[in-house]
């Protein structure tokens, strides 16, 4: 999740890389709701995943802190985190690297495998007019536990659950997420067009009950660009998709 104005100076995208070593109510129970279906041939042409059909009904965006069941470093796609489902403290990916390229980004760090297709929708949305900036990228727990307390300290605890995970709950600490800075116009083309380079919009707009957090089209999850097709395809927020397609991934 963004840290909005928390953050000091703009960060950037490399093309070259350095390798580096008392809760709030929860939402009531809704029943989710799919986005609006994608239309046109890439609609079409996108891959779609079989659904497992005995799964049952995504749990409701209450609060706890039980340990997702896949935390492999090589099963990074296929992680649910989210405001019950955590990640274990001692877990930091072993192939972090920094992107930075002046005027595109700064030492934010990812996995390594994401920078290819991080390049790639750079150079796409270039092409489309649009300058992509990274604002965040990998955050420790610890990190992410700092940024919560700050947050509690400015808005609220009620507020600040909508706006940023808790420690554990982030998919930055997954290193395959990032937050896009605010240039005109740069998000709604990732919104439109990251799933083409194997991204995905994990906090889709009124779609809240879903994905448990507010809308942020600015935090964009690396999932590979099949999955992602097949998730743009579905229409469905992430947090559904993984619940329904990924039976290892549920508790």
């Amino acid at each position: 999740m963004r840290l909005a104005r928390l953050r000091t100076g703009s960060l950037a995208l490399a093309l070259g890389v350095v390798l580096v070593a008392a809760p709030a109510p929860p939402f009531a129970p809704v029943a989710p709701v799919a986005l609006a279906a994608p239309t046109g041939p890439a609609a079409s042409a996108a891959p779609v995943a079989l659904a497992d059909d005995t799964a049952p009904p995504l749990p409701a965006c209450t609060y706890a802190d039980i340990r997702t069941p896949v935390t492999g470093y090589a099963s990074w796609r296929s992680v649910i985190v989210d405001t019950r489902l955590a990640l274990p403290r001692w877990y930091s990916p072993p192939d972090l690297v920094y992107t930075g390229l002046p005027g595109v980004s700064a030492d934010q760090l990812v996995r390594r495998f994401v920078i290819p297709d991080l390049r790639a929708m750079v150079a796409g949305a270039r092409a489309a007019g649009f300058r992509l900036r990274v604002d965040s990228g990998y955050r420790s727990y610890a990190e992410q536990a700092r940024l919560f307390k700050v947050y509690i300290a400015r808005l609220g605890r009620p507020t600040a659950l909508l706006r940023v995970a808790r420690a554990g709950h982030s998919e930055h600490e997954l290193g395959t997420a990032v937050d896009l800075a605010s240039d005109k116009g740069t998000w709604p083309w990732a919104t439109a067009n990251s799933w083409r380079y194997g991204w995905v919009v994990s906090y889709p707009y009124g779609q809240t009950v879903t994905s448990c957090y507010r809308s942020e089209p600015w935090h964009l999850r690396y999932v590979g660009r099949a999955r992602a097709a097949a998730i743009h395809a579905a229409a469905m927020v992430p947090r559904l998709w993984l619940w329904i397609h990924v039976p290892a991934a549920r508790a």
